[in-house]
């Protein structure tokens, strides 16, 4: 995502955020929320239809940083969760790291029901560098193994 194509809004006071987050909503294709308060069931709802209805996308972050975080009170359509991460390019006590190995699932409700896997390759910039879906990484582990 390109740095000039992202707008930052500060948080909204408690009593405006649902308002804030529904203009949102309707002009940005994608909105990435991190609510500060617990956001109640009535705003989830209604921005959770808004963005269904506007054809957008709404990430609530939630991220293990040690902050308190406060829960969304409505079950996400989709959920991505990282199981494993394993980082390379560090010798024996030097060098840096360079890549970065993930397993990501998602899983869901509605028309996002089926679990999903992938394995994805970070290059050490941060930039997608591979990824391979179940069936093709079972491939791969195939096609290893007979070697």
């Amino acid at each position: 995502m390109a740095a000039q194509r992202t707008v930052v809004v500060d948080e909204p006071p408690v009593s405006q955020w649902g308002q804030v987050i529904a203009a949102l909503v309707d002009t940005f294709d994608l909105v990435v929320v991190d609510p500060t308060h617990q956001v109640t069931a009535s705003d989830a709802r209604r921005l959770a239809a808004r963005t269904r209805e506007r054809g957008s996308v709404m990430v609530d972050v939630r991220v293990d940083d040690g902050r308190r975080r406060f829960r969304w009170p409505i079950d996400a359509d989709l959920s991505f969760s990282v199981s494993t991460s394993a980082w390379s390019g560090l010798g024996d006590g030097f060098g840096r790291l360079d890549d970065r190995e993930l397993t990501v699932s998602a899983s869901g409700r509605r028309g996002a029901d089926r679990q999903r896997r992938i394995q994805v390759r970070l290059d050490g910039s941060g930039r997608l560098a591979a990824a391979l879906d179940d069936a093709a990484s079972a491939s791969a582990a195939q096609t290893n193994e007979r070697r």
